[in-house]
Order: C-alpha cells, then structure tokens, then sequence
C-alpha cells in the first residue's frame, strides 16, 4: 500500500562494496540523508534570433549527503571506501583482531574506491525496515564516490559522522522492482563488525580518551609532549569543550570522446584536512587566555610565530575497547585562534584553536586492547 509519509521509521540507507551485488548493508545509526539532483545546462543561441536555440542537457550530478551517531559500527568513510579482500568473517568476538574496510586507510589509498547507494523507502504504518520488509520504493545511486568527510566530538550530545557521497546515476525503483536488498548483518567479507553493539553504544564526551591523545602542545594545559594530564579534584589540565575534523575531498571528471559520463572521478590532491579545537579558559595562570603570541620577531626570533604539530585522536568504549582513531599526522598549523564569550550575558571566556594540514587523516576502526 502506499505510504502516507515518509519519516525516520519508513526509511534506510545501505552501501555496498561489491558493485554487482543485490545487497546493501545497511548503515546503523543514521540520523539524516538528503539526495540533489542538479542538471547541467548549457545554452547555445544563434545569430539573426533573439530565442534560445537549444538548451543542452549535460551530465547530471547527484550528491547524497549522510549523518549517522558515532557508536561501534562501521562508519560511512570505512562502508564508501572499502577495497579490501579480507577472508569472510562475520560478527567477530572480541579479541579476534576487529577490522574493517581495506589496510591502508590513508586518504590516497581511499580515494579510488567507488560505492553505491541505495534508499530504501517502506510502508509508514510498518515503524521499521528491515530484511523482511517490502519496500515500496527505493533509489539506487551507483558508482559513486566519497567527496566529503567531517567528525564532530561536542561537549553536549551525541558524536557524529558527516558524509557526502557523489555520482552521476540515480534510479527510481516502485516496489522491490530493482531487486535489491538491506541487511543488518554484515556479509560483505571486506567490511568487518564487532559484536560489542551493546557494550559501548553512542559514543558521547566521556568517550574521549584524552589521556592517550595527542593534542596541540599551543593549546594552555597541553604538555610539550602534547598529552592533557589528570587531576581529580579539578578535571583535565586542559577543558576541551568541542573538537571537529573535517576534509573536502572534492572530485573532478575524467571524460572521454564517445561517452557522455566520466569514466572516473579523481581527487585532486593535495586535500586540506581542518581540525578546531574549543577550549573553555581560566584555572591555571596560563590558562586565562588564548595564549598564542604573534609578533613580528615571532616566538623563536626568525619571524615565526608557528610550529608543527602532531594531532592524534582516540575514542574509547565503556570497556576500555578504541572505537576510532583520528591520526592527522605530525604536519598541522595554527591557521586562527579566537578568543571569545565572557560577556554580560554570563557566558564563560572560551578560545577556538584551528589548524590545517594536507593529506593527512587515517582513521582506524575497532580495534580491541
């Protein structure tokens, strides 16, 4: 029957690795998805006429944009860009080696994959779609390819992925008519899953494994070996309020004479890969301010007031298992720092650490310790 709506019950999001397969794993924790298709037009006009004289349909372009909770399922980047030909393995214990996707999870070794989407829409008076459910429309986005990754670890509420995902093909499909399928368990052999779903679950502050991070030694309570410490009666020597990583993969078409799509979308490297870093002020003497100099002589006296510094990011579980790393690499750069709040309105001083490097972001899935 048809739908009356489509709200978050009635509707699912899968990806698949193998291209040709009729199974999508479904991705878990989904928050949001979004599809835009944009026509390209190009108008070509003629002497002697003032009226168009053709409007020339182009390649179209589609763009799916996803965000799901961080928890201890496989995330949209490791689902979109897995290559790997790993023996097939199905809801691993714990301690069995967890992993999935492809080994070398560097941005250049991902940028080559492809991916494809399917929407599954169901009956709304059903509250659920799963396996045994009959869609009664889907929509499958093929060939496409990652362009855009981003990570939100706030103080308040839940952590989250942010995906967006581009092709070229978009199919409407009435019923089960294209014939694919949703699966909440794993079977894709390249894609690996923990069984540890009800161990950690949605991965909020207290997820942050700030001890075992490396963090920005400009930042005030950040020592010269980039690590926060601990102090029980006053919290972490540095009050991380809210991190973000993000990347702007883009993609650029590779065509070719007798086809009217691109045969490949390539990243143009080199990639900006941000990360911020919020901080609320005051406690120790050197904590009651930004605390970043910029002078003319800089802070070494050759004009620079800048260094290097490595970023590394870890999320653990409730049972001590890593969820994710964020490895940004030894490259990243004070791009701004902004120092605000502390205002009538009663809001406490905080300052915004930003950074930049390129290339640089490995991010590994569940691992056990």
């Amino acid at each position: 029957m048809p739908a009356n709506r489509i709200f978050y019950a009635s509707q699912a999001v899968g990806l698949r690795h193998n291209l040709g397969s009729a199974q999508f794993m479904r991705i878990h924790g989904l928050q949001s998805v979004g599809v835009n298709t944009n026509f390209n037009l190009d108008a070509a006009y003629q002497l002697g006429n003032i009226d168009l004289y053709a409007n020339i349909e182009g390649t179209p372009e589609v763009e799916v944009t996803l965000e799901k909770v961080l928890d201890n399922r496989p995330l949209i980047l490791d689902m979109a860009t897995a290559t790997g030909t790993a023996a097939a393995a199905t809801n691993l214990a714990v301690g069995a080696g967890v992993s999935y996707g492809q080994t070398n999870k560097t941005l250049v070794a991902r940028s080559s994959a492809r991916t494809d989407l399917l929407v599954s829409v169901a009956d709304d008076s059903l509250g659920t779609v799963d396996t045994s459910t009959a869609p009664i429309a889907q929509c499958l986005i093929s060939g496409a390819y990652l362009s855009q990754i981003s990570y939100k670890l706030p103080m308040d509420g839940n952590a989250s992925e942010s995906a967006t995902i581009v092709g070229n093909t978009k199919i409407w499909y009435s019923g089960n008519a294209g014939g694919y399928t949703l699966t909440a368990v794993q079977t894709d052999p390249n894609i690996r899953m923990s069984t540890l779903y009800g161990v950690s679950g949605v991965v909020r502050r207290q997820h942050v494994d700030v001890l075992n991070c490396l963090w920005p030694k400009q930042i005030p309570g950040v020592s010269s070996t980039g690590t926060i410490s601990n102090d029980t009666v006053s919290g972490f020597t540095t009050h991380l309020q809210n991190v973000n990583i993000s990347c702007q993969l883009g993609r650029e078409s590779l065509m070719e004479l007798g086809r009217k799509m691109p045969y490949f979308r390539f990243v143009k490297f080199p990639v900006e890969v941000t990360s911020e870093f919020e901080v609320l002020l005051g406690g120790a003497a050197n904590q009651n301010g930004d605390f970043v100099t910029a002078t003319e002589a800089g802070t070494d006296g050759s004009g620079n007031n800048l260094r290097y510094e490595t970023i590394k990011i870890q999320l653990k579980g409730n049972d001590n298992t890593i969820l994710n790393v964020f490895d940004l690499g030894s490259k990243n750069m004070l791009t701004t720092v902004n120092y605000q709040g502390g205002g009538v309105d009663g809001s406490n001083a905080s300052a915004t650490y930003s950074y930049r490097n390129f290339n640089n972001l490995t991010v590994s899935g569940i691992t056990t310790v």
